[in-house]
C-alpha cells in the first residue's frame, strides 16, 4: 500500500470510522483472523482503493439525507456515519434502519445493502496475508 493511500484512509474521519467498524465488527470478531495482529498496513492496495471510492461515492449520493439527519437529529456526519455505513452494508445492528428518522432514514437505508450500489462486503485474508473484500 502506498503512503498516499494510507494517509487518505486516516485523513477523512468518515473513512477512518468505516475502517474502524470493519476491523471491530468483522476482523477482530472472526475466526479467520484469529491470532493475527492486523492493522491498516494489512489492507491490500485494491481494498484501500475500494474503501476510498465507496466512501466518497456514498457521501456524495447520501449527502442530502445525511445532512438532514445531522440538522434534525444531531447525527455525526463524520464518525458515526462512516461507522453506520459499514455496519449497514454488513446487515449488522446500530445502523441506518434503527435510527427511526422518517424519510431521511428510509432513504439512507435504501441506498445500502443487498441489490444496491453499496452491497454487503465481507473481508477475507488472501494467500498473501493481506485483507481483501468479497
Amino acid at each position: 500500500m502506498t503512503n498516499d493511500n494510507r494517509e487518505k484512509l486516516q485523513a477523512d474521519p468518515f473513512v477512518t470510522a468505516y475502517v474502524t467498524a470493519m476491523f471491530w465488527a468483522d476482523i477482530e470478531q472472526t475466526e479467520e483472523f484469529e491470532d493475527k495482529d492486523l492493522c491498516l498496513e494489512d489492507l491490500a492496495p485494491e481494498t484501500v482503493d475500494r474503501i476510498l471510492t465507496d466512501c466518497a461515492r456514498f457521501q456524495l449520493e447520501a449527502k442530502e439525507p445525511l445532512e438532514l439527519a445531522h440538522d434534525e437529529h444531531g447525527y455525526d456526519l463524520q464518525n458515526q456515519a462512516g461507522h453506520d455505513f459499514w455496519l449497514t452494508r454488513r446487515g449488522l445492528g446500530g445502523v441506518f434502519w434503527e435510527r427511526r428518522w422518517g424519510d431521511c432514514g428510509d432513504t439512507l437505508r435504501e441506498l445500502v445493502g443487498h441489490c444496491t450500489d453499496f452491497p454487503d462486503q465481507t473481508p477475507y485474508l488472501g494467500d498473501d496475508g493481506l485483507i481483501y473484500l468479497a
